[in-house]
């Protein structure tokens, strides 16, 4: 594991800055099953703001297909992956903060984001928000969400990462 956050629940907003309304569409579910892939098998929770105008977030993913077109990423020339704060997750050993400013972008390899089958979308997000929780690509021929490339035999993390995000931030909690 590469970081823990200080804190466990995450109050997160999609920024649709330059996405087309069927990217959006085609971002939603992937991206709750993701988090509820990791709210279940750990003790975090991704949930929306109550009020999107008025309440505060802790965490904004924002997916852009170009990193050029992004101030807040510093390697721009990366091919996919997922930064915070300028960071990219899984390769820094950078002290990472989750904060009102913070910034998670998830670069996809290609656009429209609907250009994605469902499932691979949602594995890309589950691999990338899995760095986000601290992990590692994982170094084996093992099946696993953190290989370094896509596994498509994996659509859930595996025992070794649940072991390792259990360790970092407890059991899933009952809601």
């Amino acid at each position: 594991m590469t970081g823990v956050w200080p804190i466990r629940d995450f109050t997160v907003q999609l920024d649709t800055t330059g996405l087309v309304a069927s990217d959006i569409a085609a971002i939603d579910g992937p991206l709750n099953r993701v988090f509820a892939a990791w709210s279940g098998v750990c003790g975090v929770s991704f949930r929306p703001p109550a009020d999107p105008a008025w309440s505060p977030t802790n965490l904004v993913i924002r997916f852009v297909t170009d990193l050029r077109s992004d101030p807040t990423v510093a390697n721009a020339d990366a091919q996919a992956g997922a930064w915070l704060n300028g960071y990219e997750l899984g390769l820094t050993d950078e002290p990472l903060n989750v904060g009102p400013d913070s910034t998670l972008v998830m670069r996809l390899n290609t656009s429209p984001v609907g250009g994605y089958t469902d499932e691979k979308l949602y594995q890309v997000i589950l691999h990338e928000l899995g760095h986000f929780l601290g992990l590692d690509h994982c170094d084996t021929d093992e099946p696993s969400c953190m290989s370094a490339t896509l596994d498509e035999r994996v659509t859930a993390p595996q025992p070794w990462e649940i072991v390792q995000v259990q360790t970092a931030y407890g059991p899933p909690r009952s809601e």
